[in-house]
């Protein structure tokens, strides 16, 4: 399998490929990195990894509706199965981070939220990875906008000051570029409930954060015919956007965050959310990191 890796900064659209080449994962690397890294006991993740993002149709289901049914009608397809998807995102979230910054397997830590209750629910990221500000120094050397304008010192002093550990959030969804940006603003509400937890006990590193999120799109889409005649040529099937998360605003963020209830009441507790988002304290927050709110 072959994806393209495009890094961006926030939510800027202006994006830059990380390998030029392609980044290619086998079946074999799925199968010891997926069951290894997902947060879901799943064997044969190769398989899986290949059949989920291809973009076709899953196997029918056997079976008729013998009548029409109120309410009700026939599932005629299998469904991709949640927790399959999760662990190829957190497999490819992994995978990027060894090739990018030689990431080592211990220095990536599993997250999950305590007991809850149905009123303080938290939303978690995946995982907390020990970029320190190594992520940030490979992105410095890619062709991105955002490090060549008016605000190249400020990223540069924002880098300086990255602490050890970075939450990362991993999304894999089928779509186009629409799905990209909706799917990077739920990652981001899960990366801002994360801030608001640390926001008293570890201040210096609210602002900081990584959404990995995985698109794919029908096979017709992504795979143009060749003729029959030619060598066949790996063509991505799937894109996968790479957000680095910085704060522009860190006294900006800790205040909203700190006028903000428990980031479980978040939606109920919203008034006049912005366009597209579903929490105003999310949107608040985006407002202040590098690359804005989408």
């Amino acid at each position: 399998m072959i994806f393209q890796v495009r890094a961006q900064l926030g939510f800027l659209q202006a994006e830059s490929s990380i390998w030029d080449a392609g980044f290619s994962v086998t079946n074999g690397d799925a199968n010891i990195l997926g069951s290894r890294f997902g947060s879901y006991h799943v064997h044969a993740m190769g398989r899986h990894t290949s059949d989920y993002l291809s973009g076709q149709q899953l196997p029918r289901l056997p079976g008729r509706v013998p009548s029409p049914v109120a309410n009700y009608q026939r599932l005629e397809f299998k469904q991709r199965a949640a927790a399959v998807t999760g662990n190829i995102g957190e497999m490819l979230c992994w995978l990027i981070a060894n090739r990018l910054v030689k990431l080592a397997s211990h220095e990536v830590a599993h997250l999950q939220p305590v007991a809850q209750t149905p009123t303080s629910q938290t939303r978690c990221p995946d995982y907390l990875i020990k970029a320190g500000r190594s992520w940030a120094d490979a992105y410095a050397t890619l062709p991105l906008c955002p490090w060549a304008s008016s605000r190249a010192s400020a990223v540069a002093k924002a880098t300086a000051n990255a602490p050890t550990w970075w939450p990362a959030e991993c999304k894999v969804r089928r779509g186009g570029d629409a799905t990209a940006r909706s799917v990077l603003r739920d990652a981001f509400q899960q990366l801002s409930a994360y801030w608001w937890h640390i926001r008293t006990t570890e201040p210096k590193s609210v602002g900081y954060g990584i959404v990995v999120s995985t698109i794919y799109g029908p096979a017709h889409a992504s795979r143009p015919r060749v003729p029959q005649a030619a060598t066949p040529v790996p063509v991505a099937a799937s894109t996968v956007h790479v957000a680095l998360f910085m704060p522009a605003n860190p006294k900006g963020i800790l205040a909203t965050l700190a006028k903000a209830p428990h980031p479980g009441t978040w939606r109920a507790a919203t008034v006049r959310v912005p366009r597209g988002w579903k929490d105003r304290y999310s949107a608040a927050v985006a407002g202040d990191c590098f690359g804005g709110r989408p």
